[in-house]
């Protein structure tokens, strides 16, 4: 048996074996797995966070796992960069069921965070674009703040960041029915847009203080359009 068939045979068994006894992420035996991995079979964690059958604790120790090996040495770990940025994209566009059992919005958490690592690098726009597309379609409050945040955090590729919240701000704004979650996420957008400070989004500001948003939304418009013209 090859050592990335038995952390994988390891894996499976753990993941049963938590299901059926109700574990909890505290339990240290599968986590031990996950931190044996080192880059060279780190296609591993690859698998892990892209299987939609692994249970969220595994899923997210196995996310953050990958990032500590690619910050570790971003130089050496460029060549699975692209791997690492799909399966987490993928982790926190598919990972959707939040109910006791599952609870992946733990899941895409930590995904927003772990793609703002790739912030300034050659993988900034594809891990952007993961973030923005997981807004787009999240309905937890929590992670929305979070991910929202961690996009925001992307100063080595600020105006790159900011473009994806103005992309996000558009869909947003072209909605002809407008939900709470919708209202939600456009604060979030907003609030970062005021954060970044970025002058690009005077015209789209203007467009949501003449839209069918509510009052809070349009003053939260309003403090991002105040920002850019105190702007020296």
């Amino acid at each position: 048996m090859t050592k990335k068939t038995a952390v994988l045979s390891i894996l499976i068994f753990l993941v049963g074996f938590a299901a059926l006894a109700a574990a909890t992420p505290e339990i240290e035996a599968y986590y031990r797995v996950i931190r044996s991995i080192k880059y060279e079979n780190s296609d591993q964690l690859v698998e892990m966070v892209k299987d939609d059958k692994i249970i969220a604790p595994i899923k997210v120790k196995a996310i953050q796992r990958m990032i500590e090996i690619y910050t570790a040495d971003k130089e050496k770990a460029a060549a699975k960069a692209p791997a690492y940025v799909d399966s987490i994209s993928y982790a926190l566009k598919n990972s959707r069921e939040d109910n006791t059992r599952m609870r992946h919005y733990t899941v895409r958490t930590e995904a927003c965070f772990a793609l703002s690592n790739f912030d300034g690098t050659a993988q900034a726009s594809a891990a952007l674009d993961g973030i923005k597309n997981g807004v787009l379609e999240e309905k937890n409050v929590e992670v929305l703040g979070s991910c929202v945040n961690a996009l925001s955090r992307c100063k080595q590729s600020g105006e790159l960041a900011s473009q994806k919240l103005l992309e996000m701000l558009d869909v947003q704004l072209d909605r002809e029915v407008l939900s709470e979650t919708d209202i939600k996420i456009t604060i979030a957008i907003l609030g970062a847009l005021s954060r970044q400070n970025y002058p690009p989004a005077f015209v789209p500001l203007l467009r949501v203080l003449q839209s069918g948003y509510p009052e809070k939304v349009k003053l939260d418009a309003q403090r991002g359009l105040d920002n850019i013209l105190a702007k020296p």
